[in-house]
């Protein structure tokens, strides 16, 4: 019988999605959704920040954080939900970004480096080069 007395449980790995079976469509739903609000005098904001509240609103503090592991190529990385990155690339300069998870298919919008503003959310097919998912940090 093997003792796991002083042992630390270890997390519970997280299947690896390929980049390609993401939806790479779900903001359909979500526009209709939006468009219904806004018609009904539900809500008076613009789509990205909509989005935003409707996918943060979906974790509680008490809920461990969502994460989802994705391969692109060769590569395989990590995000979470809420969480920021960076990423470098040769040709261009940094990138910051924040992830939402809508179930397992992530959303991020670009964050401005010198105004901080947030750009539009939008799926990550195909979005980063293998170069920038080498260099991929979380900051936040």
């Amino acid at each position: 019988m093997t003792s796991t007395k002083g042992l630390a449980a270890q997390p519970e790995e997280l299947p690896v999605l390929e980049i390609d079976d993401l939806s790479a469509g779900m903001h359909g739903r979500y526009v209709d959704v939006w468009l219904a609000a806004v018609a009904c005098e539900e809500t008076a904001l613009a789509y990205d920040d909509w989005l935003q509240c409707v996918l943060e609103g979906r974790t509680l503090s008490s809920e461990p954080s969502r994460r989802v592991r994705i391969r692109q190529g060769a590569i395989v990385f990590e995000l979470e939900h809420g969480a920021e990155y960076e990423v470098h690339d040769p040709v261009r300069e940094a990138r910051r970004f924040q992830c939402l998870l809508d179930s397992d298919s992530p959303l991020i919008a670009f964050i401005g480096q010198v105004t901080g503003a947030r750009y539009p959310w939008v799926t990550i097919n195909n979005l980063f080069t293998i170069s920038e998912l080498r260099s991929l940090r979380r900051i936040k």
